[in-house]
């Protein structure tokens, strides 16, 4: 049976100090239950770690466990707030039983919300609540931690200096510079966090470039470097943003940079026809943009690195050879996700519905984020950290996410949760 609760919480009083409005400590609050009014039900307020709420009955049931109330005539109860909670917000869930015995889902609000004189309907369809939340800065949407891979091309564009020395005096006698272009691709693995207005975290990178030579002939023999391949492991840092398009989708994106130290894989050609193979140490920094629609688990990327080795020292008779490679990369390809920590602190959510609840215990919700009309099927963090607390981390904004691969989930949109429900 379709059901709705209705919440219209009114203010006892306002009162005005200076040009600020001050909200006081006491509001009634009318519940409803599919447009009848509830007398005789029992609200219990607590928060979602089950602890008592700040705002509370005024005429609790038992004084010594302020949680729940009776509804007295009109389905009417009056809530208080002690003035020194006034400036702090707190997530209350709100269960009402009817005097019937039959217990409706709980309801997912603030304090703020429950104390102002706002009026907002909850209806259960579903067996889940629908819940209306004041806005929030859209930067959190932008969901890019946790551990992933990615797959790309490369452009290459090579250059090699090598001069020539006579070993005994140290006097350069040639230098050589030779430069080439080739393809080449690559892959790699990373892990990111929230971290300050944005994201940090590391990443190792494998690339093979193309069959491309850098130096040039000089007398009979070749001189230089060619390079196979490197391996770099660097330090990633992002600022994420995201704009609605013509279609109404969110796109996501994150400017980054990284660094680091590198290992190059070379070929060394000093004055011979036969190739010395060295691995070289080298440091490479870089800078792109990654772009995801919502909605869409795969994330497009393009960057630009730049590499360059240490002096690579070799010798041939009497003369050595110190060269030193530069390498600038064009880098596009994709970043798909393991795991995540997907922003779901209930905070961020609207028109939440229960839809259904797992073995673990967890509920699954539908709803859609602050920021956008996709509908959503997930769990709620404050929920998840009270059975599996290693799963969610307090992100540097303040709100929780969770990691839905340590529950052995995945954050579907509503449709695809509909087709997997129905496939089964």
């Amino acid at each position: 049976m379709r059901k709705l609760l209705v919440i219209m919480a009114t203010f006892g009083a306002i009162a005005w100090s200076g040009a600020a409005l001050a909200v006081v400590d006491e509001s009634t609050v009318t519940v409803t239950n599919n447009g009848k009014e509830l007398d005789g039900a029992t609200v219990s307020l607590k928060t979602s770690e089950g602890k008592t709420a700040t705002v509370r009955p005024k005429r609790p049931m038992n004084p010594k466990r302020p949680t729940t109330a009776r509804v007295g005539k009109h389905g009417k109860i009056t809530l208080v707030r002690r003035e020194k909670d006034r400036q702090s917000d707190q997530i209350i869930v709100v269960t009402v039983t009817t005097k019937d015995g039959v217990t409706l889902p709980p309801v997912y609000t603030t304090a703020n919300r429950l104390m102002s004189s706002a009026t907002f309907d909850m209806a259960t369809s579903g067996g889940g609540p629908i819940i209306a939340w004041p806005g929030i800065s859209t930067t959190v949407a932008n969901n890019w931690t946790g551990p992933y891979v990615t797959l790309f091309a490369t452009w290459n564009s090579e250059s090699a200096n090598t001069s020539e020395y006579l070993l005994d005096t140290d006097v350069q006698t040639n230098a050589i510079r030779g430069s080439n272009s080739a393809f080449g691709g690559g892959a790699g693995a990373g892990y990111t966090i929230p971290c300050g207005l944005g994201i940090c975290g590391g990443e190792i990178e494998g690339d093979i470039f193309g069959n491309a030579f850098n130096g040039q002939n000089f007398g009979a023999a070749k001189v230089g470097i060619e390079p196979h391949g490197k391996v770099t492991a660097e330090l990633v840092g992002g600022l994420p943003w995201d704009w609605m398009n013509q279609a109404n989708q969110t796109i996501y994106g994150l400017w980054y940079g990284k660094g680091g130290f590198s290992e190059v894989d070379v070929n060394v050609y000093p004055l011979s026809s036969s190739a010395d193979n060295k691995w070289v140490p080298a440091w490479t920094v870089a800078g792109g943009v990654a772009v995801r629609q919502d909605g869409w688990p795969i994330t497009g990327f393009a960057e630009v690195d730049f590499t360059r080795t240490a002096n690579i020292n070799d010798q041939n008779g009497a003369f050595g050879y110190n060269s030193r490679l530069s390498l600038w990369q064009i880098k596009a390809g994709v970043l798909v996700p393991l795991g995540s920590f997907i922003a779901s602190d209930i905070r961020l959510k609207r028109d939440i519905r229960q839809v259904d609840r797992l073995p673990n215990g967890l509920a699954l919700y539908r709803y859609c984020y602050l920021w956008s009309d996709t509908v959503y099927v997930g769990v709620m963090a404050q929920e998840v950290a009270q059975v599996f607390p290693d799963a969610v981390a307090h992100g540097a904004d303040g709100y929780l996410r969770v990691d839905y691969v340590r529950l052995g989930l995945k954050l579907e949109t509503w449709d695809e949760w509909k087709s997997e429900s129905q496939s089964h």
